[in-house]
């Protein structure tokens, strides 16, 4: 499972994961802890919630269905209800 995998991983400011739908529970969850163990973290969703205001404290989220915004990143997370061909 990839979260046991990102729970693994050692962080740095030098590379960036991004997370798309970020306002979710799990990739939130995920988001938060690589965020407060040291990692460089952006995240998208389609809209803005509670959830991803609280976020957008601790790390920079975009909105809408903006492909470039993973551009960068050296890893991006998605949710398996994500295709890779979304438009």
């Amino acid at each position: 499972m990839f979260s046991t995998y990102i729970l693994s991983m050692k962080f740095g400011k030098d590379e960036r994961i991004h997370f798309v739908g970020v306002g979710g529970i799990s990739m939130s969850a995920l988001a938060k802890y690589v965020a407060n163990n040291g990692g460089a973290v952006s995240g998208s969703d389609r809209e803005r919630t509670a959830c991803t205001i609280d976020l957008e404290k601790i790390f920079p989220i975009n909105y809408g269905e903006n492909p470039t915004v993973v551009d960068g990143a050296s890893k991006v997370v998605y949710s398996s209800i994500y295709s890779t061909n979304s438009s």
